[in-house]
């Protein structure tokens, strides 16, 4: 009796292990939900962004459509990029075009992606709130506004 007894907590302990880690992520990066139109949007009053970035992300390549507000001049941009499955994360790489105007190619992790937001961080990096656009990305879609303000 003693045995069965110590057979049942070792599968319940081993079940409940599974399950939490299953949760640990899983739910957060739903990378099939990557495909749409993301608007760059950061919700802290201590940065504010002096126009908008609209991120068109097809199958095959990203549209990026800048609005610089200050010079009321827009731009688009064509960027290619891979995702890739790396030790359980998601790792997007953009391949910016040769007239990029300020950075080489760059990698990030996928750190939340659902129907309504989506989060990268530069790999290698940590989060910070001076790190916004440049280390840290914030998207957010349609859904996102419409829920907001309702």
């Amino acid at each position: 009796m003693k045995e069965s007894v110590k057979y049942f907590f070792c599968a319940a302990l081993m079940l409940l292990a599974v399950c939490a880690c299953s949760r640990l992520g899983g739910d957060r990066v739903d990378i099939d939900r990557l495909v749409g139109t993301w608007d760059e949007y950061y919700d802290d009053p201590a940065f504010v962004m002096d126009g908008s970035v609209t991120w068109n992300i097809l199958p095959d390549e990203i549209r990026m459509h800048v609005y610089d507000a200050l010079s009321n001049e827009s731009r688009d941009w064509f960027i290619g990029y891979s995702v890739e499955r790396e030790g359980g994360k998601y790792v997007i790489s953009l391949d910016y075009p040769e007239e990029w105007y300020y950075q080489a190619d760059e990698s990030f992790e996928i750190v939340r992606l659902t129907d309504r937001e989506m989060a990268w961080q530069k790999v290698g990096t940590t989060f910070s709130r001076g790190s916004y656009s440049s280390n840290y990305l914030h998207f957010v879609t349609d859904r996102y506004w419409a829920e907001k303000y309702r």
